[in-house]
């Protein structure tokens, strides 16, 4: 049965070091959430492909955007820009990059367990 929880973003259970700068993963039932910070100029099919070993991103992604702005493009060439106070949600295969001069930014609850390897999973502060 779900319980009362709460959070804090400064205090994540885990921290995933995925290319740049990385995931903060924040444990609670059900969902699990991340947050995510891409800095300018990340882009997932040449930073991530040589690790997942896919033409795309294979994850199911529903979140929220609090800063920058990030295009995702499907296999099938649909073409979406996630931006600043966005709600968004993509089913698999699709690829995405940085193209604000800030930081991307995004919280994800629908794919927050299947992000970044567990091999890269660090506790805050080490």
């Amino acid at each position: 049965m779900p319980r009362l929880q709460e959070k804090s973003f400064k205090s994540p259970e885990q921290i995933r070091h995925f290319q740049m700068p990385g995931l903060k993963l924040y444990h609670t039932t059900r969902p699990r959430f991340v947050g995510s910070l891409w800095n300018q100029g990340w882009h997932w099919s040449p930073d991530v492909v040589p690790i997942a070993n896919t033409r795309s991103r294979q994850i199911h992604h529903l979140g929220v955007v609090p800063k920058g702005r990030f295009p995702n493009e499907t296999d099938a060439d649909e073409v979406c820009e996630l931006g600043i106070d966005g709600v968004d949600e993509h089913s698999p295969r699709h690829d995405g990059f940085v193209v604000s001069a800030e930081p991307f930014e995004a919280i994800e609850f629908a794919s927050a367990q299947l992000y970044a390897p567990l091999a890269g999973a660090m506790r805050p502060g080490n």
